[in-house]
């Protein structure tokens, strides 16, 4: 599969996965800012050997690196499949890649599904020990739908 084609066909996938119609992009074309739970996930399609699709979630920012940090990261990544977790740059992230030749629904939104409940399970527990934010704020209680931002309906759960 081409490039642009799985471009589009990642927009679609998107488009299907969070039922946001009107999806923002930045200056490289990357997908940006579906936050499920206390995580946000971003989309990007690149081209190395053949075009891939990575999805990822921000974590944690203003993580101070340690070694116990490290060992705790290790942990996750023993706990967690199809994707991994890291630190870059003060940022905990949780990514997955895939391979767009054949790359359908249910893979996309499986990958989507796993990095967010990694990113929820772990998060928390992450930022308690050892610092940082989490990039979404609890959410407040309420029962009027219209109050939900876009893209919040999604269901996640726990990891494990």
């Amino acid at each position: 599969m081409k490039l642009e084609a799985l471009n589009a066909h990642v927009e679609r996938l998107l488009k299907r996965a969070t039922g946001i119609d009107e999806l923002k992009t930045d200056e490289k074309g990357e997908w940006l800012g579906f936050p499920f739970g206390r995580i946000v996930e971003h989309v990007r399609v690149v081209d190395y050997e053949q075009p891939r699709a990575f999805i990822y979630g921000i974590v944690a920012t203003g993580v101070e690196p340690k070694p116990e940090l490290f060992e705790y990261l290790n942990e996750v990544n023993s706990q967690i499949r199809y994707c991994r977790a890291y630190l870059l740059q003060g940022t905990v992230y949780v990514e997955i890649e895939l391979l767009g030749e054949a790359l359908d629904y249910d893979e996309f939104d499986n990958a989507m599904t796993s990095i967010a409940n990694a990113g929820n399970t772990f998060g928390p527990v992450l930022v308690e020990r050892f610092g940082g934010q989490l990039p979404v704020a609890p959410p407040a209680e309420t029962t009027d739908e219209a109050e939900k931002p876009e893209g919040q309906d999604r269901v996640v759960g726990p990891y494990l």
